[in-house]
């Protein structure tokens, strides 16, 4: 730094600017302090404390945010959860509802064909014979073929819905609990009690179709053996309760 001649102080000192370096400086600004007294020490302590606050706040409403927007997502899961196990269970009840309407048609046109034989002369002038011997072993078939493709149907959305339960008790089972919201699936149990009267009823109706197709194809069997079923299922009663 330049110096003035005759002397060893800076230019800026003599200037009258003051120089950081000098100790100087330090011993005024320790003499300034003192002199104002403790009410600049009590305010830096305040903004520091107000400053503190602050930052602990806009944490603190950080993390609450962060929660309420995890819970938000979750519960956004939770009702997709409800809503795909409500539309497999109205894929369930609509496919069994369409399923047994049409077997009930099947049944009554049945009836009806039954109710006359084929070469009866009122029903010679309205459908030839041969339709109604063809309708006599066609509606079976297509009683068995509708009925296997609506089970086909139901038991694809029953194994939708276990997927969903497994899916439900790694993700969201703990969580719902803990929040308690109601739990979309019931217990095994409850599943088994749910689903095994329609795949019952199913299954009896594929019996009842394949016994009337068995019976069009081998009639003369099919009433012996039926006649023998019809006798032991009537005497079992008897003897389980020890009748005569």
């Amino acid at each position: 730094m330049k110096t003035v001649e005759g002397g060893g102080e800076p230019v800026a000192r003599a200037r009258g600017v003051e120089d950081p370096a000098d100790p100087a400086n330090d011993r005024d600004a320790e003499v300034t302090l003192n002199v104002a007294g403790p009410g600049v020490a009590a305010s830096i302590i305040r903004l520091t404390n107000a400053v503190s606050m602050r930052l602990e706040e806009d944490a603190k409403a950080s993390s609450a945010s962060g929660s309420r927007a995890q819970a938000a997502a979750r519960r956004q899961e939770y009702d997709y959860f409800s809503a795909r196990v409500s539309h497999a269970e109205e894929q369930i009840h609509g496919r069994m509802t369409w399923l047994l309407q049409f077997n009930g048609l099947l049944f009554v046109a049945l009836a009806f064909l039954k109710a006359s034989p084929a070469g009866d002369s009122r029903n010679a002038d309205i459908v030839a014979p041969w339709v109604v011997e063809f309708l006599l072993g066609a509606l079976p078939l297509a009683g068995l073929g509708i009925t296997l493709s609506g089970w086909l149907g139901i038991r694809g959305a029953i194994r939708q819905l276990k997927d969903l339960g497994r899916q439900y008790a790694q993700d969201l089972q703990r969580i719902a609990h803990e929040s308690r919201w109601p739990t979309p699936f019931g217990d095994a149990r409850a599943h088994w009690y749910g689903t095994t009267p329609a795949q019952l009823a199913l299954a009896l109706l594929c019996s009842l179709w394949l016994w009337l197709l068995a019976h069009r194809l081998w009639p003369g069997g099919i009433e012996t053996y039926s006649s023998l079923l019809l006798h032991a299922l009537g005497a079992l009663p008897a003897r389980i309760f020890g009748g005569t």
